[in-house]
């Protein structure tokens, strides 16, 4: 099922209603970012990547996923960085 940007919108809201903690946000970025690759919205994706990195920086399958929205910006040498 494709998601649109309002639908992924929709729910990051509903969650962050929920009141979670910064910490328990930043946790969940990795599944927001995923939400809105798969809405085609690559740089929302990436923001919220990056803030999943920020708190988790050994995590190799979110460097993976952010070197993958590199090259979809035909950013090769951002992506290399991210793959090594």
């Amino acid at each position: 099922m494709r998601r649109s940007k309002a639908d992924v919108e929709r729910y990051i809201a509903w969650v962050q209603g929920s009141a979670p903690s910064p910490r328990k946000m930043s946790m969940k970025g990795f599944y927001f970012a995923k939400l809105y690759y798969e809405a085609k919205e690559y740089d929302l994706a990436k923001k919220y990547i990056c803030t999943y990195i920020n708190g988790q920086e050994r995590d190799p399958k979110a460097h993976r996923f952010l070197g993958l929205l590199y090259e979809l910006e035909e950013n090769t040498d951002k992506a290399v960085e991210c793959y090594r």
